[in-house]
Formats: structure tokens, C-alpha cells, sequence
């Protein structure tokens, strides 16, 4: 997308989206059939907000390089769950952006599935059951007596099993990292403020150092009194081939828009070497046009 001429150009678009695109010239036309003919009612406001073009180059020029929202939409008759995303164009000063749709309706509903189970205290076995294949560790936070206990489930064992929960949060600085700051993500008080209830669970995605592993821990609250939250269960998830094949995606994008890039400047180029070309026929022709004497000169005044 181009920000400032209000243009768009197109490199794998779904079937089902086909029309939209079809019946756009500018980027503002765009947008307005994806938001009146798909997104549902209780989403329109703020997906037409998060791409209009002003607020994306507003936040795009500071040090943010992404953004992202999910919304649901009506596809094929069916409502879906899908999250926009927007990132920068790479080249320096450069007006473009590139946007993406992914589709994360079975997440949803596997995360719902299991917000559902956690509510319901008797179902917390099932539930560990049923993502046991899924998660690395389960480590139990005491959060009011700063003691925990890990469990390992696969992989190695990177945790010492019993201690202090603030040993436990410099063992996780040693080895972890995140966009923000983790040792706030994983204090005792954050965890409490994210968690306010038995329904809710407070997630963040982190990753290793070397940025080759990526996980996502999930804390779940375990254990109440006088209603301050005194325990939680904290289960890490291996998601790096998910990320992998995330980031794939996105750099094949970055090169479907270099290649875009590189064709605007060859079209740029071309035009410019034609306007050469006609101006030298023009004066071609004023030459051939103009009078010439017996001796062959060209009485031409310029």
C-alpha cells in the first residue's frame, strides 16, 4: 500500500475477498468494501480506524514496525476470526506498507475451549490432559510465601524443581527475553493485576536469547484467599515452528514487496527515458520542419 498516493497493489488475495479488490481503485475504496460487505457490525469502527492511512503513518514512523488486530469477519457464510497486520516497508523514507490477513479462527476456538475448562475448577485435570503434549513445563507459583515448584514434561530440564520464586525470575532473565521488559511481565504484582478472576489467563509470548526458540506461558490462577490471588499454575508451550513458519510467511511478503519496489523504479525509470526519447523526436521534427537555404544550413533560432 501506498500511504500518501492512496494505492494498493496485490500479491495473493483470497477467492473470497477477490470482489472487493476488484471493485477498488484507491486504498480508501478498499477498505470500505472489506468493511461494510465482511467484517461484522460490532468490529467495523475500529477496523476501519486501525487502517486508515493517516493513523498508520503516524505510528509506523516511530519505533513501531508492526501492527496487528484482531476482528471477525463473514466468509462464505461463515464467521471467522482474523488478525490484520501491518508492517513497514523497509527502505529508508520509503511511503509503502505491507498488510496481511491470517486467519486464527481454530485458535480462538482452542483458546476459548480452554478458558472454558479452566473456569470450571473440576475440569482442570482434563485440561492439562488435553495440552500435555503440547507444554514443556508446568511450574506452581506461590506467589504470597515466593516459592515455586517445576515440572518437566519434555525436553530438558532447565529449572531447578523447588525455591525461590524470585530465583526462579532471574533463572528465567538468564535464558528468556521479550518485547517488553520480562521481569515485569513475571512479577507477582503484574501477574495479579492480569489476573482478576478464576476465568481469566494471562499469556505473553517470549523467546530464547538467541532468538531460535519461541514459547508462550500461560499463568492460570490456582488458589485464592480473602480474594487475593495466592497461586497460579504456569504452563510454557514450545510454539517455534508455528513462529517459524510465521516468519516465513513474512519474509516472503518483504520479498514479494522488494520485488514491487524494484518494478516501481524500473516503471519510474522507463517513463523517464521515454520523455527523453519524445522530447529528442519533437526537436526532430522542427528540424525537418524548419527552412533550409541553398547551402544546406538550417535556419533555426533556439
Amino acid at each position: 500500500m501506498n500511504l500518501e498516493a492512496n494505492t494498493f497493489d496485490t500479491f495473493k488475495v483470497e477467492p473470497s475477498l477477490m470482489t472487493v479488490f476488484e471493485q477498488s481503485h484507491t486504498w480508501d475504496e478498499l477498505i470500505q468494501h472489506f468493511v461494510d460487505s465482511y467484517v461484522m457490525e460490532t468490529d467495523k469502527k475500529a477496523v476501519s480506524a486501525f487502517y486508515d492511512r493517516d493513523y498508520i503513518a503516524e505510528r509506523l514512523k516511530g519505533l513501531e514496525t508492526e501492527l496487528s488486530l484482531e476482528c471477525r469477519i463473514t466468509l462464505n457464510g461463515e464467521e471467522r476470526w482474523v488478525r490484520n497486520v501491518i508492517i513497514r516497508g523497509e527502505i529508508e523514507d520509503s511511503e509503502y506498507a505491507m498488510i496481511f490477513l491470517r486467519d486464527i479462527t481454530e485458535a480462538k476456538v482452542e483458546s476459548a475451549r480452554h478458558l472454558q475448562m479452566a473456569a470450571d475448577n473440576a475440569s482442570m485435570e482434563q485440561l492439562i490432559q488435553s495440552i500435555v503434549r503440547l507444554v514443556d513445563r508446568f511450574v506452581v507459583c506461590d506467589l504470597e510465601n515466593d516459592r515455586y515448584e517445576s515440572y518437566n514434561l519434555n525436553g530438558q530440564m532447565i529449572y531447578k524443581p523447588l525455591g525461590f520464586y524470585h530465583d526462579f525470575q532471574m533463572q528465567v532473565l538468564e535464558r528468556y527475553k521479550t518485547l517488553e521488559a520480562i521481569d515485569i511481565l513475571i512479577a507477582p504484582d503484574n501477574i495479579r493485576k492480569k489476573l482478576k478472576s478464576e476465568n481469566d489467563i494471562y499469556k505473553f509470548e517470549y523467546c530464547s536469547l538467541d532468538e531460535k526458540t519461541y514459547k508462550i506461558a500461560s499463568y492460570i490462577p490456582l488458589e485464592w484467599k480473602n480474594g487475593k490471588l495466592e497461586k497460579v499454575l504456569l504452563a510454557s508451550m514450545d510454539v517455534t515452528q508455528e513462529k517459524k513458519a510465521e516468519i516465513e510467511s513474512r519474509q516472503a511478503l518483504k520479498e514479494a514487496y522488494r520485488s514491487a519496489e524494484n518494478a516501481n523504479r524500473a516503471k519510474t525509470e522507463f517513463l523517464s527515458n521515454m520523455s527523453h526519447v519524445l522530447l529528442c523526436l519533437d526537436w526532430l521534427y522542427l528540424i525537418d520542419a524548419a527552412e533550409v537555404d541553398k547551402k544546406g544550413r538550417i535556419n533555426l533560432c533556439i
